[in-house]
């Protein structure tokens, strides 16, 4: 195991740096989310409908989720920041902001 020789400043500047980039990609994904989910029929990627109780059961949460990560600065850990596919996904919904399904 190797010895970590950063500086706690240092440790904390990484640390602060994961939190944010977490942040900013789980934002986009509810946000993404409730795109998705207001679209009327809501559709799955497969294009079967996705049931009422469940469509409003996941706009509830997302809806949720952007209140902690808007007004508490809080992370929701709803994004693997190892999916590299995801994150450009993501990345092209912020620049777009338009949902692309690759079925």
């Amino acid at each position: 195991m190797a010895i970590d020789t950063r500086t706690d400043a240092e440790k904390s500047a990484a640390a602060k740096a994961l939190h944010d980039r977490q942040r900013h990609y789980d934002h986009l994904h509810h946000m993404s989310r409730l795109l998705w989910l207001e679209q009327v029929p809501c559709l799955y990627a497969g294009r079967e409908r996705v049931p009422e109780h469940h469509r409003l059961t996941l706009l509830r949460g997302s809806k949720e989720c952007l209140r902690r990560i808007n007004e508490h600065g809080s992370s929701t850990n709803s994004v693997s920041l190892y999916d590299a596919d995801y994150l450009a996904a993501l990345d092209e919904f912020e620049k777009t902001g338009e949902l692309r399904w690759d079925a």
